[in-house]
């Protein structure tokens, strides 16, 4: 799956590595946020979050939890 992914979508992939690289290298305070699927699951305070995370099936979050993630 991930070659395929990286084959139909590898110009995504290129744009976002190249803006995470200025941004990384850039004076700034940053924090990037890469949620799962997005679906329309109703909002909480409770979830999960890490650098390497064991998923299984297809994980979805809803808009509402990477909204209050994020002004966290």
């Amino acid at each position: 799956m991930r070659a395929m992914y990286r084959l139909l979508l590898g110009d995504m992939y290129r744009d976002k590595k190249a803006g995470e690289d200025i941004l990384k290298a850039s004076d700034l305070n940053w924090t990037i946020i890469r949620p799962v699927m997005l679906s329309n699951m109703p909002g909480s305070n409770s979830y999960r979050v890490g650098e390497r995370l064991n998923l299984s099936g297809i994980p979805k979050v809803g808009p509402a939890y990477v909204d209050h993630f994020a002004v966290m």
